[in-house]
């Protein structure tokens, strides 16, 4: 199979509406690879280097300490 899930994961992804798919006569399901391929990339998780450049970058351009805070402060 071209994505790697049973054939009954798959009727429950395309029951669920989740992953794109024809119907066009109401009985045989007909899928675009290149839907697939879509969405089989939807959910990106970052590697730790990527992840670690990302909050770099972040915190560079936003810093912590300029923030503002909500809530009560406690006084001295």
């Amino acid at each position: 199979m071209y994505i790697g899930v049973s054939e009954s994961m798959l009727y429950k992804l395309t029951s669920n509406k989740e992953i794109p798919h024809y119907k066009p006569r109401g009985k045989m399901l007909y899928f675009a690879k290149e839907e697939l391929d879509a969405w089989l990339l939807q959910n990106y998780e970052p590697t730790v280097d990527d992840a670690m450049r990302m909050a770099t970058e972040v915190s560079a351009t936003q810093p912590f300490f300029n923030q503002k805070r909500y809530g009560k402060r406690k006084k001295n």
